[in-house]
Formats: structure tokens, sequence, C-alpha cells
């Protein structure tokens, strides 16, 4: 699925704040290709997001929530318990497109805190026809919605709205959404992540990365047991020292690792993954979600816009990749303005601030905004000035 629109009320810090993923214009001459629908070229979608913020601002937050509609899809009988006013319910408003169908969905999840029901669920598809662009479509689905189902525009709609009884209907429906539905997420805070996927890794690719990271690394060799099964692999350093990651992920020796060089170990897996979903079978143009949060923080700037730019190269057609960093250093990269997105605190609100709305072209360096705190995302420092100069 290819995220087009995205609003959010009362969960985590968020507050009647919305995303919008699509494009209103074609970009000449753009070093993301392919963001627009094969079939339904006027219809334009962002393909990468880099998330840029201040701390507390709600990154890592967008993440698990983007994460639990995709779970929702497939599970619908879960809820994101992360509501902010538990005197209010919580609710997410979700439109996506799938190339493979040419259509368009709309999906919305009402929670309240204060009950056990299930969420509330209304569902709406339609097809998108060959001269729809994103804002055309999605009108159309709007009115759609409105009208429940009953007009003349081919879809399929449904609500538990006022039946909560007919809540597993959506089994039915979901299945229309989830078939090759791709997702990984990379969060910075869950700390089963620093256990590797063994299944995940790639040998080539894990060499290249971590002798890139750390030249004074010789050579990565994979284990197997008596079976020929792969039971980890053997990182070796010029000194003679080695290292092993064991067949469950384990690293008994961390310390040997900076912790720039051990995050890169996870980064390896995360594009080991997506080099494999791009390029295996039918799978290249799956549309696929990754998100990789903060796993390069301890990098120095230069490989963390390498990195960045490899999984951009690499992922798939349909492929959307979402990427946090404080770095300012990544905001010079050689992107489009629309694949930047700020998020910023407005007490204890966070805001999406979307460049692309600010500048009427398409050739502005954010660096010197950002630094000049054109978009109010730089933190407010005051108190520790109040510290600083106190008497």
């Amino acid at each position: 699925m290819i995220f087009t629109h995205l609003y959010i009320d009362n969960f985590y810090n968020f507050h009647d704040t919305a995303i919008d993923f699509t494009l209103k214009r074609e970009l000449k001459d753009s070093v993301i290709e392919g963001e627009y629908l094969e079939d339904r070229p006027k219809f334009r979608f962002k393909r990468v997001c880099i998330l840029s913020g201040a701390n507390a601002s709600g990154k890592t937050s967008l993440g698990h929530i983007l994460h639990h509609i995709q779970h929702f899809i497939l599970s619908p009988n879960i809820k994101l318990n992360k509501i902010n006013c538990k005197e209010k319910v919580g609710t997410l408003r979700v439109e996506f497109v799938f190339p493979k169908t040419n259509t368009i969905h709309s999906l919305e999840i009402v929670e309240d805190s204060g009950s056990k029901e299930f969420p509330i669920i209304t569902y709406a598809q339609i097809p998108i026809l060959q001269n729809n662009t994103a804002y055309s479509s999605r009108k159309r689905l709007q009115l759609f919605i409105e009208k429940q189902g009953n007009s003349n525009i081919e879809g399929v709609f449904f609500t538990n709205k006022n039946d909560s009884s007919q809540f597993y209907t959506f089994k039915d429906i979901r299945s229309l959404v989830s078939e090759n539905l791709f997702f990984y997420y990379m969060f910075s805070h869950n700390f089963e992540k620093n256990k590797i996927f063994v299944d995940n890794l790639n040998t080539d690719v894990l060499e290249k990365i971590l002798k890139t990271f750390d030249s004074s690394i010789s050579s990565v060799d994979e284990i197997f047991n008596k079976d020929t099964v792969l039971e980890g692999y053997s990182i070796h350093f010029s000194n003679k020292d080695s290292i092993l990651i064991g067949k469950n992920g384990e690293m008994p020796n961390t310390d040997r690792l900076s912790k720039g060089t051990f995050d890169s170990i996870q980064v390896a897996e995360f594009v080991a993954y997506i080099i494999d979903i791009s390029t295996e079978g039918n799978y290249n143009d799956t549309c696929a979600t990754f998100f990789l949060d903060e796993k390069m923080a301890y990098s120095h700037s230069e490989l963390e816009q390498a990195i960045i730019n490899l999984i951009i190269q690499k992922m798939g057609r349909y492929s959307q990749f979402f990427y946090t960093t404080h770095n300012y250093d990544v905001l010079d990269m050689n992107l489009p303005v629309h694949s930047y997105l700020f998020l910023r605190k407005n007490g204890d609100r966070a805001e999406f601030v979307q460049p692309e709305n600010q500048f009427s072209k398409n050739d502005r360096s954010l660096l010197n905004y950002v630094k000049n705190d054109i978009f109010n995302t730089v933190p407010d420092i005051s108190l520790l000035d109040d510290l600083l100069f106190e008497d």
C-alpha cells in the first residue's frame, strides 16, 4: 500500500493534524523516479519522507501510528491505546492506494479509551479513473463516503458505526487490501532489535556496510553447522580479533564495536531486506513500507547520506521510505523539497510542517531555512540560557 494522506486526532501528542503524501504537480529532473502510478500517470505521490524535528516532537510516534494502521488491516481487533485526552475519542483516518488494482482506499478508525469495545471502522474503496489526479480521486472518494456507497460510483463501502456486531464483516473486505502487504519498521528504542535477525542478513551487504563504517574490519564469514544450516556470522578485524553474531542474533562481545558500527549491523539488516524484497521474483513492484528510526544517530554525516541514497536507489518502484533524523546535513542532500517533513511542538501538541506548501519552487536548500528557524522547529533553549546566565 502507498500512503497518500493521514489524519490524526488525539493519539500521542497529535491533535487535529494531517499529512498529505501526494504531489500537486510533476517535478522535472527529480532524483527520485517513479513518483506516480504507471497506469494513472497524473496520480502523483511521495516515495521518500525524511522526518526531522526536535526531541519528543513526534517522529517515532508517527512511525508507530503507520505501523498500527498496517497491522490493523491484517488484524482489525487491536487498539492503539495511545489516546492523549482520555475524555475524547481518538481518530485515525488514512488514505492509500494500490497500483496493482489502481484503487484508492480510505480507512477511518475511531477508538474510545474508556470502552472495551472494538474500534469503530469506516472503510471505502473506489477505482482511480484514467485521467484522475490525486486531488480528483480524493474528491470522488469523499463523495462516495458521504453517500455511504449509495452513488453511481463503483466501489466498496463498509461501516460498523450503527451496529458493532458487524465488526467482523471487515475480515472479508480486508482481503482486498492485505494481499502483498509488506512493511518493515526498525525503531531506535525497540530493545528487541538489539538482536539481529540473521535470516534477514546478506553476507555481501553486511560486509560492505561494516567495512565502510569501520575500516579495521577485514571480513565477514558465514558460520554453518554440520547440516549446512546458517548459524550466524563471524566478523574479523585486521588485528585478528573477531566477534560472533549467533543464529538468534545474540552478540556476546558488542563492546568491541563502536555504537555507530553496532547500529550499522542493524542498518545492514534493513538494507538487505529492502534489496531482497525489491529484486526477489515478483516482489519488485510490491507496495512495501520501510521505516528507519534514527539508526544512524552515531554515524558520520557522509555515511548517513550514503545509506539513505542507497536505500532510495534500491527500494522497489512502489515502495515508500520513511526516515527520522536529527542531522541537519541530511537536509542538504539533492532531494526534492517535498521529500522532507518537519515536526514541531506547540506546547504539548505535535504539528506537521510540509515545506513544499511554503515554497513555490523546488530549488530551495532547506538547511539555512531550518537553521534560521523559518519552520519554527528549532528547540527552545531559553531555560538552559537561564541556567547559563543566572548569578
